[in-house]
């Protein structure tokens, strides 16, 4: 991203985001989802590993549906989506979640910029 303040954050995981207070129990801030940047994987049986337990290669493909750069402009992606594109300072991802106590996720403490940025 260019330098310069954040005037709009897009939400491109294609689910809802919501950022929630440490205790979680009040939601900061809902992204809702508006669209979605892809990675299809391929599954590649490499053979066996021992006693019949298959050895799986996984192959991602080249993100599709990946956004412009524009000023002021940042976007929420998949961690995954984050670590194949490592040239975007403009792609953040979701902090750590917070969970009830029977382990549903109720939200996120906030968003982290691409920490596979090269």
């Amino acid at each position: 991203m260019a330098t310069g303040e954040i005037k709009e954050i897009i939400n491109l995981t294609g689910h809802e985001i919501n950022i929630v207070s440490k205790d979680g129990k009040e939601i900061i801030k809902t992204f809702p989802t508006k669209g979605m940047v892809r990675i299809e994987n391929k599954e590649v049986a490499k053979g066996e590993l021992l006693d019949g337990v298959p050895n799986i290669d996984i192959e991602f493909s080249v993100p599709q549906w990946l956004p412009e750069k524009k000023d002021g402009v940042i976007y929420i992606v998949s961690k995954i989506v984050c670590e194949r594109c490592a040239d975007r300072d403009d792609f953040y991802m979701v902090a750590s979640s917070i969970k009830d106590e029977s382990g549903k996720i109720l939200g996120v403490k906030g968003l982290t910029k691409n920490p596979y940025k090269k």
